[in-house]
This record gives C-alpha cells, structure tokens and sequence, in this order.
C-alpha cells in the first residue's frame, strides 16, 4: 500500500511516503504504521494531505487493519522519541567539544554493528553530556523540549486526523441509540467533540461509500488506542528528558548559582506543563518525580559538601577572631530579615581592640539587633552555609523539607564538633593548640551565641518555604536550640571553674604568709595575683563577650571566690591580734578591688564577696588561744 523514502530535515531524519496500490496483505501493517510515522511527524507541521491518503488507504481494509497499523506506528513512535533525543545530544555535543565529537551514521548501519556501537556511543555521549557546564545544559534541554514539543504536536494532530477519518466512516446511529459513550469520548478531543454530528455526516468524502462502516465498539476502540499512543509518546518524551536529568545530576554542582539551576529546573517543569497540557493528559508523571527528586538530590549534594567542608573548618580552628567580610551584614539581613551591620568596635572597650583592617570592607564584628559578636572563621561559613539552605529552599520549593534536614544535620555538627575541640580540649591535638586559654572559651561561646541568636530566624524563614502540611518539622530548630543553649551555659561554667581553681590556689598560698612579721606587705602577693587575674579576664571578656554575659559569669566567680575564702580562713591558723589585723586587712583589699571592676554595676558591687567580709569580724575578734601553765616538774 504504502512505500517510504528517504528525506533529510534539520536536527534529525524523517521520511516522505508516496501512496501507491499494493500488493500482498503482510506488509500493509508495516507501511501503514511507517506511513502514520512519515507523513505525520515531517519537521514541524504535519502533511494533512499526505496523511489522508494514508488512512483512506488503510480504512478500506477496515477498522481492524487501522489497529493492526496503529500498533507498529507505536512501536515506529518510540524509537523516533528515542531518536530525536540522542541526536539533539549528539549535535549540542558536536558543537561544545569538535575534537572529540560523536558523528551519527547518516546511512542505514548493519543491525549487528548498530548493537556493538551502541554501547561505546552511548557511554561517549554521558560523558559528553557530563563535562557541559550550566549554561551549556540549559541550552541543550531548550532544544530537546523544543523539538519534542513539535513531535507531540504532530502525534496529536495525527490523533485528531484519525479520529475524524473513523467517526467519519462509522455507523453514528449504532453509537447514538446503544449510548456506548459521548462524542467526546469517542473523540478524545473536545474540540472534535465539538463539531456537530450533522455536519460530519453532510460532508462525506469521494469514497465513503466504498468503505466499510464502522460499529460504535469499533470507533471506541480505535479513537481510545490513538489516544493511547500520544500518552505513550508524551511518557516517552518525558522519560527520556528525566533520563538526561539524572545523567547531568551527578555533576550539577557545575551550575554557578542555586538560581541558575532553579531555572533550569523551571524551564523542565514548564516542558512537562505544557507537553501534558498539549497531549491531554497527568499520566506521564515521570519527569515531574524526576524534577523534584533531582532538586532534592541537588540540595543533598551541597550538604555533603558542606558539611565536609566545616568538619575540615573546624578541625583547623586555631580560635581567633577573625575579621567580618561586609557582604555578610547584606546577606543574612535580606534573608532572615534580621537588622544587621557590621563595624570595628567591641562590646565593651574599644580601644583595646587591635588595629582595625584598613579594607573598608571588612570589620571584625558582626551586629544583629544590636546585639555584637565576635566570630571566628568556621562560624562565619556556617552561617553562610545556613543562608545557603535558605536561598535553597526559597528556589526549589520542592527541597525545602530535605533543606531544613540539612539545617538540623549542619546545626548539629557544629554545635557537638565545638563541644568536643573547646570543652573536651580536643583542638590542642588536632589543631595544634598548646593549651584551652579562656580566650578561646569566649570565641566558642560568642560563635555559639550568635548561632543561637540565628536560629529563631531561620526557623520562620523556613516555615515559609515549608507546605503547610509540613511546617510543624521546624519543632526540630528548638531542641537544637536547647542543645546550643546548654553548651553556651557549660562554656560559661568552664571559665567560672578556671578562676575557682586560681582562687583555691590562691588561698592556700595565705598559709605560707608571715602573718607575725611587721614588715609584712599588704596586699600579699597572693591577693594581688588574684586581683591581678580578675582583672585581665575582665578586659579580655570585657573585648569579645557582651557585658550582660561578663556580669553573669563574675557574679558566678565570686560567689566561688566567697565559698573558698570562708574556708580557707576556718582552716587558717594566725596567732596574735596584729597578725589577724594584717590577714583582715589583707582579705578587705582584694574585696574592695573586686567591687570596683568596670562591668559592675553600683548595685552589684555590696554583694560581692559579702560572706567574706562578714567573716573578718569574726576573726578580728576571736581571742588568742589560751596558752596553758608550766606544770612544775617533778623530783
């Protein structure tokens, strides 16, 4: 019936049949579906003239003959969507890399050698595909969307065209009285459904009449396999799109931006909108699984990146504070929607501060709601890190719950990794650190600080990104805030215990005094050193950590000092009234120095050390022991 040759069109190879009188019934199926593939999908439009012929040729044989057609035209269909696909691939790779360019066999091959280069072809065209960048992907899915949109117009045209010829040539009454179903069932197109019966009928082709006519089940059947062949082209189409997507995945952090990639995701979804649109259907879900599993992958990808990343950070944390890039203040204010800027000063004396950086864009401390931090390096990444899941999650809204996942999994890392270097002492074996200074506490604990001022943050601006019904996983954000909450509290322990156990020692030191001795000098060289100590922790405090956190941990300091002075004093033994007053007036010079440290406020200052003072007048005047009589001795 029907005999194809050969024709090129740009991009691909389709064929233009001629329509002749046949011979033997075994091959009418074959031509037949070559026919449907070659006069409907030639470029971009379809040959409605060509294609007419085609199926008057074929409806003389019947409706059967019309299925048995249909049949090797979807099988024909598959291979062509197949085809499309890797030859776009194979012209973008031709044009990004000529040197080791894959050129597609214009002539027919032999079956054999086909199946032996198949594999090497396909295996050079992944890794083709793999070493295009961003822009480079995106412009190649331009093209294969484009040109499947084309092919799955043509199908649906053919559909249409099909449609028309068989309800054209079938009994409408039989279909009409047995109600077997709507016409736009039938149809599988409402526009066609929308055409009145009458007017079909009133114009009949030349050869109607030598056409066999077709019963209503026949019509069905017919109409419902064509439909079923443009949802099997459009699964296809989408199939072998999210096939290319999950080849490019494994290298889609070549993308230079999280918008460059949401893009290009976007342009997949608008394929996959419109193609379904066009086809009539939701069926083919296949690309719409994979766009989404893609974003996720895409966000896991990060993750593992940055999580390495801040581990290596960490690791080498030698604990200083480190100077504030301006492009942070802009970044976490547009993000979390926070008041933030950065300046040179400290919290509480600026002019022990170093010599600011002359880069003015650069400072070495970071505001948030007026609140100051000194923050070190790998607590600067995180927080560019946390800002990253949230840019994340507002581009690919289908991520965002894999997003706060990460969230959780990064906060975590952070929060028990710090724990473990600054409190367990474990940066003095992996960074090299001679000793844990109570420097290094108040960095850990300001990096801390400012993780827990962040989190209440990124908790909404997650919230926001999150489906309704998933929002309630942001509960997760408050144990990890109760978690950072408990270490802030033992790093403030920590320096507390430092200076309870100068103290101690210290004190013990008030035994080794010559308390009997007139020239003994006051303050005694113990006091003065414990002054002294108390003093230089609340300039360097006093140059990274807030004053309200400084007053918290004296009053805690001194509340020890006050516990270990009383005892020390229980245990101390001076003889003599002048020795006592020498010991009391000792003690009351490290607690009038301790009263007038600059983070105390006036009502602070008669609480300290209170219990200690209150003990000099039991010393001052507890009498001398009693010395017992000579015994007379004995003859």
């Amino acid at each position: 019936l029907l005999q194809a040759k050969k024709s090129r069109v740009p991009g691909t190879q389709f064929a233009v049949i001629t329509v002749r009188r046949a011979g033997t019934n075994g091959s009418h199926a074959n031509a037949s579906g070559d026919a449907l593939v070659s006069s409907g999908l030639e470029g971009a439009e379809v040959e409605l003239g060509r294609l007419e012929l085609t199926l008057m040729g074929v409806l003389r044989l019947g409706v059967p003959h019309l299925m048995a057609s249909l049949a090797v035209y979807r099988g024909k269909l598959v291979r062509l969507c197949k085809k499309v696909v890797k030859d776009t691939i194979s012209m973008a790779c031709r044009e990004v890399d000529d040197a080791n360019r894959i050129v597609t066999n214009e002539e027919e091959e032999d079956e054999e050698t086909s199946k032996k280069q198949s594999k090497p072809k396909a295996e050079a065209l992944v890794r083709q595909l793999r070493s295009f960048d961003g822009i480079q992907f995106r412009a190649l899915l331009t093209d294969v969307f484009s040109t499947m949109l084309c092919v799955l117009a043509s199908c649906v045209e053919i559909h249409r065209l099909i449609s028309r010829a068989v309800y054209d040539r079938g009994d409408h009454t039989v279909v009409v009285e047995n109600s077997i179903a709507s016409t736009e069932d039938i149809l599988g197109d409402p526009e066609l459904a929308a055409t009145d019966t009458n007017d079909v009928q009133s114009e009949p082709t030349q050869t109607a009449h030598q056409f066999p006519k077709a019963t209503a089940e026949e019509i069905r059947e017919a109409i419902k396999e064509s439909l079923s062949i443009v949802h099997n082209a459009c699964e296809i189409a989408h199939s072998r799109c999210a096939h290319i997507l999950v080849v490019y995945g494994q290298v889609a952090s070549k993308f230079s931006s999280v918008e460059e990639y949401s893009e290009t995701l976007a342009l997949c979804s608008k394929f996959s909108e419109e193609s379904e649109a066009l086809c009539l259907t939701r069926a083919a879900s296949s690309l719409r699984t994979t766009i989404v599993q893609q974003a996720q992958d895409f966000v896991r990808q990060n993750h593992k990146k940055n999580a390495e990343h801040l581990m290596i950070l960490l690791e080498g944390e030698t604990w200083k504070q480190s100077v504030v890039p301006r492009e942070f203040s802009g970044m976490i204010g547009t993000l979390f929607q926070i008041d933030t800027s950065i300046s040179h000063t400290s919290h509480t004396h600026a002019d022990d501060l170093e010599t600011p950086t002359e880069d003015a864009s650069q400072a070495r401390v970071l505001s948030m709601n007026g609140k100051n931090f000194c923050m070190v390096t790998s607590t600067l990444m995180l927080v560019k890190m946390l800002c990253g899941y949230v840019l994340l999650a507002q581009r690919l809204p289908s991520a965002a719950t894999v997003a706060l996942d990460c969230c959780l999994e990064i906060l975590k890392v952070f929060n028990s990794r710090t724990c473990q270097l600054i409190l367990g002492a474990g940066a003095m074996n992996v960074a090299g650190l001679k000793s844990i200074t109570t420097k290094h506490l108040a960095l850990a604990s300001q990096s801390v600080g400012m993780i827990l001022e962040l989190v209440p943050y990124l908790k909404v601006a997650m919230t926001r990104c999150l489906p309704d019904h998933h929002k309630l996983l942001t509960v997760s954000l408050d144990r990890v805030l109760d978690d950072l909450k408990a270490h802030e509290t033992e790093i403030f322990l920590k320096i507390v215990g430092i200076m309870e156990e100068r103290a101690i020692f210290h004190c013990r030191s008030l035994k080794n005094t010559q308390w009997s001795d007139p020239k003994a000098v006051i303050p005694s060289s113990s006091m003065s050193l414990m002054s002294k100590e108390a003093s230089t922790l609340c300039s360097l405090l006093g140059r990274i950590m807030p004053i309200h956190h400084i007053q918290t941990i004296f009053l805690r300091i001194f509340s020890k000092m006050d516990h270990v002075m009383i005892e020390t004093l229980k245990t101390l033994e001076v003889r003599g009234s002048d020795s006592r007053e020498r010991l009391c007036q000792d003690i009351h010079w490290f607690i009038s120095t301790a009263r007038t440290l600059p983070i105390l406020t006036p009502d602070m200052g008669p609480r300290i050390l209170e219990n200690s003072e209150q003990y000099l007048t039991v010393i001052r005047n507890k009498s001398s022991p009693q010395t017992s009589p000579t015994q007379p001795r004995r003859n």
